[in-house]
């Protein structure tokens, strides 16, 4: 296959297949833990208790999936992208036949199993921005991340658009829920397929070499002490938490406050993708050409900050209309600020080091991740089960600290000489 020859194209193709199968699930999780007809938990179950499930197995998800990206990034150094994106598939078939089952059997623990399954083995994208740390010309090394990041955004626009219109239609038992799960399964089989004609990578380390006699804790201590990565996880780590918080509960507030359908959800969902596919394909370019890298980061920061803070106001009275429009148009600045700051993060680490240590650092950015994620999923869990809106008031604290330590004038400092 002549496609599966060019450079880029086959990553893209795949990180973007793969993407839009984790999607097309996502709208679904909310319901399962929060739907009365879900079917996993008993009708009465209170909402307190489907919060804390629902926020803890969240956190305990991002939590092993950090410590699966610390192993698998190394794997992939030693053995090539290609490995991520067999064990990405394999977890989406295991991911769906667990929610299937709990579902059947009526089991949370399965539910939650499946949902960590999902958090340990979706290693595509940290695959593909590998791949392009390992094939990418220096030069164009930002455009071809922004480009991994826009196929990103259109697997996971399409995604939940279809997988919430799935999911209001009966499965083959008569339970919704169902069809985004089997169609999962579907898709996942035909890409394992397709990724027989992937090209194999000539590996970054001998193969022969033994993994566990490398000198990989080395080279992540030499990783560590640049200071350019340091100051690079510290913003993540901070605008994380504002994102995180975000993402994770705004569908689960649009369930139980604003009484949103699966549709609904998809489509807000969606609409995030849709802001992220114009901050990375359109916006970003565009604001190179003005901003130097420390400007265009505290800009990101602000536009998180604004979306953040429209999302609890709208929290404050859902019934009423404007807040119900605030809800949906909060997502074009965080989603915007966010993707835009992250896309500049991933290339100034890719830019700061060798070839070798391109699997290295994308296994470490996505600990700083998930360090961040899992604990804004628990700590949200737990002040939703006391508040509704309770993760909305915690979601602004990270943009705040990261906006106060910019306009330090030692800290910015600090920042510029690691992104500039």
């Amino acid at each position: 296959m002549k496609f599966f020859k060019k450079p880029l194209l086959p990553t893209l193709s795949f990180v973007m297949s793969a993407q839009f199968c984790s999607s097309l699930m996502s709208p679904v999780w909310v319901f399962l833990f929060f739907a009365m007809d879900s079917g996993v938990f008993p009708p009465h179950t209170a909402l307190a208790t489907r919060s804390l499930w629902y926020g803890i197995t969240l956190g305990i998800s991002y939590w092993i999936g950090m410590l699966c990206n610390i192993f698998f990034g190394m794997i992939s150094d030693c053995y090539g992208r290609k490995k991520l994106f067999l064990l990405t598939l394999i977890g989406f078939g295991l991911t769906s036949g667990l929610a299937l089952l709990a579902q059947a059997l009526h089991q949370p623990c399965l539910l939650a199993i499946s949902l960590i399954v999902i958090g340990s083995s979706f290693m595509a994208v940290q695959a593909g921005m590998a791949r392009v740390g390992d094939i990418g010309n220096p030069n164009t090394r930002l455009k071809d991340m922004a480009y991994l990041q826009c196929v990103v955004s259109v697997g996971a626009t399409l995604g939940p658009w279809i997988g919430g219109y799935l999911a209001t239609q009966s499965g083959v038992t008569g339970h919704l829920y169902q069809l985004p799960f089997i169609a999962v399964i579907v898709l996942s089989s035909i890409l394992l397929i397709c990724l027989h004609y992937y090209p194999e990578e000539r590996a970054t380390r001998a193969l022969h070499t033994s993994l566990w006699r490398s000198s990989y804790f080395k080279e992540i201590q030499c990783i560590l002490k640049n200071p350019a990565v340091r100051i690079c996880f510290m913003v993540l780590i901070l605008s994380q938490f504002s994102w995180s918080t975000y993402y994770e509960f705004a569908p689960a507030i649009l369930k139980v406050l604003f009484h949103a359908n699966p549709l609904e959800v998809g489509r807000f969902e969606g609409m995030i993708a849709l802001w992220l596919i114009v901050a990375t394909a359109f916006v970003l370019h565009g604001l190179r050409r003005f901003l130097s890298s420390p400007m265009l980061v505290r800009l990101c920061v602000l536009l998180v900050l604004l979306g953040v803070l429209m999302a609890l106001v709208a929290s404050l009275n859902p019934s009423g209309f404007f807040e119900r429009m605030l809800i949906w148009l909060s997502a074009i600045p965080t989603a915007m600020g966010d993707v835009m700051l992250y896309s500049v993060i991933v290339t100034t680490l890719s830019q700061a080091l060798d070839s070798h240590l391109q699997g290295k650092v994308m296994g470490l950015l996505y600990v700083i991740i998930g360090i961040s994620w899992s604990l804004s999923g628990i700590w949200g869990g737990v002040l939703m089960s006391k508040i509704h809106n309770g993760p909305f008031w915690f979601a602004p604290v990270g943009s705040l600290v990261l906006l106060g330590l910019l306009c330090h004038q030692r800290w910015l400092a600090l920042l510029t000489e690691g992104v500039k």
